[in-house]
């Protein structure tokens, strides 16, 4: 018979346990990652002193696939996108400012205010690929990688194409846009890779 389940706080048995269908994944740091499907969160709250407790499973590959997912998005990275990768490379402002080749610590954390960090696609193109470097050797080859082998071919599809299609945008002369078409010009919005097959989340 197997042992029922206790608080960890008051060690009461009156506890239930749910299994939310979709879960906004909050801890994360992101602010619009919702976890969908049966079984993937756990909640265990304790009636006798209130305490609730939340495991994810497969915690850590979710993280380093969530990370993938940001990687592959269009141009256009968030303040908070820039500070989840910089803690799942446990890595400090500091750090990741050296590593970017910033001369000030602050603009790391300045970055990490804004909603939106570069004006224009071609101002990303350095900062994107160093941020794929940094998933190479920060996640992939650690000892803690918990990515699946597709999920490892998607990131180096993505490398290859990221590569083609930035220098491509390098190497095409920009004109200097006029005043009235400056929105029309955030609104279509550049793509440096094709759709690539797979999902960073599909296991």
């Amino acid at each position: 018979m197997p042992a029922k389940k206790r608080c960890p706080i008051c060690g009461s048995e009156d506890v239930s346990t749910e299994s939310p269908s979709e879960y906004l994944y909050e801890h994360s740091g992101l602010s619009n990652v919702v976890l969908v499907g049966p079984g993937i969160v756990r909640i265990t709250h304790c009636e006798n002193c209130g305490q609730e407790m939340t495991v994810v499973r497969d915690e850590q590959q979710l993280l380093q696939a969530i990370g993938l997912g940001l990687l592959q998005q269009e141009p256009g990275m968030r303040g908070e996108e820039l500070r989840f990768l910089r803690s799942l490379f446990e890595m400090t402002q500091a750090e990741l400012a050296d590593a970017m080749g910033l001369p000030r610590r602050e603009t790391v954390a300045e970055w990490e205010a804004k909603s939106r960090i570069f004006a224009r696609p071609r101002d990303e193109i350095t900062p994107r690929l160093i941020l794929l470097n940094l998933f190479r050797t920060q996640v992939i080859e650690s000892a803690y990688c918990a990515l699946r082998t597709p999920q490892i071919e998607l990131y180096e599809s993505l490398v290859e194409s990221f590569v083609e299609h930035a220098g491509a945008m390098l190497h095409k002369p920009t004109k200097r846009p006029a005043r009235s078409g400056f929105n029309v010009r955030l609104k279509q919005r550049r793509t440096w890779s094709p759709d690539l097959p797979g999902s960073p989340l599909s296991t």
